[in-house]
């Protein structure tokens, strides 16, 4: 199976995710990521997080940490991005 590439902003004053993007493409991963990295640059709050796995319930499972402010199926969305 492939591996999807996950784009996280989090603000960890609120402990939420303030964004997150799918890209199944690792050089549209790693430029946005940059550009995020660099938006943020100065926010002491935001953490941006480029993380990989087969599925969005993959990762959910191994870092519930950037989850918990969803409390059932679909309560976000996900951008996904080729």
């Amino acid at each position: 199976m492939a591996l999807v590439y996950f784009l996280i902003a989090y603000n960890t004053t609120t402990e939420r995710r303030q964004s997150m993007e799918e890209y199944l493409h690792a050089d549209a991963a790693m430029r946005d990521f940059a550009a995020m990295e660099s938006e943020y640059r100065d926010s002491e709050d935001i953490q941006v997080l480029l993380l990989t796995a087969d599925s969005l319930d993959t990762l959910k499972s191994t870092h519930p940490h950037y989850f918990a402010d969803s409390n059932s199926e679909g309560a976000f969305e996900v951008l996904s991005r080729s």
